[in-house]
């Protein structure tokens, strides 16, 4: 009965030593391709076991593209804009000249002698017509100072025009002595202008100062008649100098804020002199009055000799 069970296990031990050692082999499995859109179930057939997979069957959903809906507008025509017209450069104004600064030294050494600022304009004059010449900027110039009582400032530009400024000295002022212009036509020809007359007369020491446009009559040197005009705007000048320092002194102003205090105080005098005689005479007046208010208190019948002596009343005494 022992040796039963023995063989027996021994069998049952070596069945299942070969089942563990051969393991057991994996089926081949051939899968057919799917066509699409129909899904077929594979086959699967093993060829060592009997046993035969059928795999579950498997559904294919196709993925449903959302649709998206385009509201398509009509293309519109697109409209051109009316162009804006093109603003014309404003011209620069003809009878605006340019204003230049001058600076004239003594021979031979730096020390100023004379410093001018002005705009110049010439105005030739035709009939009833009239031409504007305008001095323009950065032209050239000349400063020529000989001597302590007389200094020159010549202007050069264009065709052979000029204008030169005749500054003289005498005492303690010193003013602008003589103006000559020469303007070149066209086809050459020269004409002499000339101004033989001070203007502009400043005390030493200071310099003359005019924002305002200042017009001086040009004739031909002979007759009085007037044939052109030189007009000076923003002018301010200062001559007779001996300075290193090129700015000038305290101005002059020709609007009048350098007016003599001398007319002030005259007027002042005769306005006060006006008011005593006003008071002077109106009480003179009112005592006559009052005197003849007394006197008329009495009768016009009665004699000088009834009347009451002023100098006995109480009031008097």
């Amino acid at each position: 009965m022992l040796l039963k069970s023995v063989v027996i296990l021994l069998c049952v031990s070596c069945a299942f030593a070969v089942d563990v050692a051969l393991p057991p082999q994996p089926p081949n499995i051939t899968i057919s391709p799917i066509p699409a859109p129909t899904t077929q179930k594979p086959t699967t057939t093993s060829s060592s076991l009997p046993t035969t997979i059928t795999p579950k069957s498997t559904t294919t959903t196709t993925p449903t593209t959302p649709t998206t809906s385009t509201t398509h507008t009509p293309p519109t025509t697109p409209t051109t804009p009316t162009p804006k017209p093109t603003p014309k450069p404003t011209p620069k104004p003809a009878d605006k000249p340019a204003l230049n600064n001058y600076t004239g030294n003594y021979t031979g050494s730096n020390n100023i002698c004379l410093l001018v600022k002005v705009a110049i304009q010439l105005e030739v004059l035709s009939n009833k017509t009239s031409s504007k010449v305008n001095v323009p900027e950065n032209v050239k110039y000349t400063a020529v100072c000989p001597s302590n009582s007389s200094e020159q400032l010549t202007v050069v530009w264009g065709e052979n025009n000029t204008i030169s400024f005749g500054f003289f000295k005498e005492g303690s002022q010193y003013e602008i002595k003589s103006i000559n212009a020469t303007l070149t036509s066209a086809d050459g020809n020269a004409t002499n202008y000339f101004h033989e007359k001070s203007e502009f007369s400043v005390p030493d020491k200071l310099s003359y100062y005019c924002m305002k446009d200042q017009a001086l009559n040009l004739t031909d040197g002979q007759s009085n008649v007037t044939l052109a005009k030189v007009h000076l705007s923003s002018f301010q000048y200062q001559a007779f100098m001996n300075t290193t320092s090129a700015s000038y002194a305290s101005v002059w102003d020709c609007d009048g804020a350098n007016t003599s205090d001398v007319v002030p105080v005259v007027v002042g005098c005769v306005l006060v002199i006006l008011v005593v005689l006003v008071l002077v005479v109106y009480l003179f007046g009112r005592r006559r009055c009052q005197a003849r208010g007394y006197l008329s208190m009495f009768a016009d019948e009665r004699s000088e000799s009834d009347y009451i002596p002023m100098k006995t009343l109480s009031c008097f005494k």
